[in-house]
């Protein structure tokens, strides 16, 4: 099983009452840029700095006009292992002493110094003795850890020491061990970590791999690309790609938002219904209720996959040869934005992937939205003519 370290209350509580004081009752951060980090070996190149340029047919058909695409940059990166530091809160930052962590640029921690859990004078922390770092911002976000998480730890494993365990955050191991069983990861090298303070031995660390104007940060697509086809190749072995259903091309699995705190999608219901009169077989999904085995299977059964943005559509990456809808509000966004990300992503996974805005005003972070049912209808009638739905592909 995995190890884990109880998380106790009133670590979370002394640790927070810390970083709230007021700057003149405790020593001021001093922030390291993670190269000048004092390491306890030289920094070992995982990732070259590059460019590339990705293509999106499917949204170039819908919309009519000169290619749709998106540049993406990422920097180099390397595999930094650092030797006897602390590792303060759910994210796991690092310390080098009381008041010495690491500097902006890394894009693994929030960055906003009163929220910065760090250590509390005198008290060492548990020892957890040689740990890779996976965790940090987001981490409770499933498309956050297959996108940005999972890259730090594939384009690091011909280099990590052997014996090394996985720290996650606290409370999270449960649901992102399947994610690691996947890349077969042992269950048992998994450990969570602590909202207080841990005393590491050692701590392997990769900043996320993509710059500063790319989201998610995936880095080199043709890494990502290479670990999703391990992560498709696995779900072979076990059997989850499964038989499609009966509908000639033209089923749809729609991914719901309705157990979310947040971002509903409001008319969804009246969406569902005009979807039934254009494909035919429907099913609507919520994932809080299914398996994560049984989420797979089902992705890889429907020839095509619908719904809201959110986390949910994160499971587009982990099929292939499907043509992916994903719902969005507001008007078109910018190329590196979160909504155009996922598009990205379910394209590298080798799916058709398109990208259908509301065209209302953005309803604001966190609001429920709707999608003026005409413009649906719509929108689904240009998809037929374009690209009809039998020219997909399978798995």
């Amino acid at each position: 099983m995995n190890v884990r370290i109880k998380p106790q209350p009133w670590q979370r509580f002394l640790h927070d009452s810390y970083a709230s004081l007021p700057r003149a009752l405790k020593p001021p951060l001093r922030f390291v840029p993670v190269e000048a980090a004092p390491c306890r070996r030289e920094p070992r190149v995982l990732q070259s700095a590059g460019s590339a340029v990705l293509v999106h047919p499917l949204q170039t058909a819908f919309l009519g006009g000169p290619p749709q695409q998106s540049e993406l940059r990422w920097p180099e990166r390397c595999l930094h292992t650092f030797g006897e530091v602390r590792l303060c809160g759910d994210q796991a930052r690092i310390f080098f002493d009381e008041a010495s962590t690491i500097g902006p640029g890394t894009f693994v921690w929030a960055e906003k110094a009163a929220k910065i859990r760090r250590p509390l004078p005198g008290v060492r922390g548990r020892a957890c003795g040689r740990v890779f770092h996976l965790t940090g911002e987001d981490h409770d976000n499933r498309a956050h850890f297959l996108f940005e998480y999972l890259p730090r730890l594939y384009v690091s494993r011909e280099l990590r020491e052997p014996g090394t365990r996985l720290l996650v955050a606290p409370g999270h191991a449960k649901w992102q061990r399947r994610y690691l069983e996947l890349l077969e990861i042992p269950v048992e090298m998994v450990m969570e970590g602590s909202p207080g303070t841990l005393r590491a031995e050692a701590v392997e660390f990769v900043p996320l791999l993509g710059g500063e104007d790319q989201y998610p940060h995936l880095g080199n697509p043709a890494t990502f690309r290479e670990m999703l086809g391990e992560l498709h190749a696995s779900i072979r072995r076990r059997g989850w790609a499964g038989s499609e259903v009966a509908g000639h091309g033209r089923s749809l699995l729609w991914i719901s938002r309705q157990d979310a705190p947040g971002r509903r999608l409001g008319n969804e219901a009246e969406l569902i219904d005009i979807a039934r009169a254009h494909y035919a077989e429907v099913r609507v999904i919520l994932l809080s209720e299914i398996p994560f085995e049984e989420q797979i299977r089902l992705i890889n059964r429907y020839d095509h996959i619908a719904g809201a943005h959110g986390q949910g559509m994160h499971l587009a990456a982990l099929t292939r040869g499907k043509r992916i809808l994903f719902l969005e509000q507001g008007k078109r966004t910018r190329d590196q934005s979160w909504g155009a990300a996922f598009r990205n992503v379910a394209e590298l996974a080798g799916n058709e992937a398109v990208s259908l805005h509301s065209g209302i005003p953005y309803a604001g972070t966190g609001r429920d939205w709707w999608y003026p049912r005409e413009k649906f209808e719509a929108d689904l009638r240009r998809l037929a003519e374009v690209a009809p739905q039998t020219s997909l592909g399978t798995t």
